[in-house]
């Protein structure tokens, strides 16, 4: 039975100490292993590679010189075009009345599509009278071939009509 004046627990002192050490041991063996996978388990740096996109301009494939004759007696007899990436720069040949014959510039644009649109002007003279010739033309491009559609006006005359430049 119970002494008096005894502690219930006799080794109240022992009993605690090995209580504390466990906890320590306990607390150690934890704070270690978290350490230890924190170091060793580092994610591996990833490698990254940059990749370089080509890109084509979808307008490249009607570059080129473009030439052509027109049986027309009148208006635009002859033009060359030349497209580079969607723009088109180039010169044509006017005749007018009385055989006057006006040097044009022409520019213009093309769509991805094919499809045409832009304008020419030029200034003649004839008799010591300037003659001013301006329009517009429209059209396409199809295999190679740049057909056009035009309105002219200069000189108190008008001309329209078409013309067919091929790809040199």
């Amino acid at each position: 039975m119970k002494e008096v004046g005894k502690p219930l627990l006799s080794n109240y002192k022992l009993v605690t100490g090995y209580v504390v050490g466990g906890i320590v041991i306990t607390a150690t063996v934890i704070v270690g292993y978290f350490g230890f996978r924190s170091y060793f388990d580092k994610p591996k740096p990833t490698v990254q590679t940059q990749t370089t996109q080509t890109q084509t301009n979808p307008l490249a494939q009607f570059n080129g010189t473009y030439a052509g004759n027109s049986s027309a007696n009148s208006g635009v007899t002859s033009a060359t075009a030349t497209i580079t990436n969607g723009q088109i720069s180039g010169t044509a040949n006017y005749s007018g009345a009385e055989n006057i014959q006006i040097g044009l510039t022409v520019i213009g644009t093309v769509e991805v599509s094919g499809n045409v649109t832009g304008s020419f002007s030029g200034t003649g003279s004839a008799s010591g009278e300037n003659f001013p010739v301006n329009g517009t033309y429209s059209g396409k491009i199809t295999a190679n071939l740049f057909n056009l559609n035009y309105n002219g006006s200069g000189g108190g005359e008008s001309a329209s009509g078409s013309i067919n430049l091929s790809k040199k």
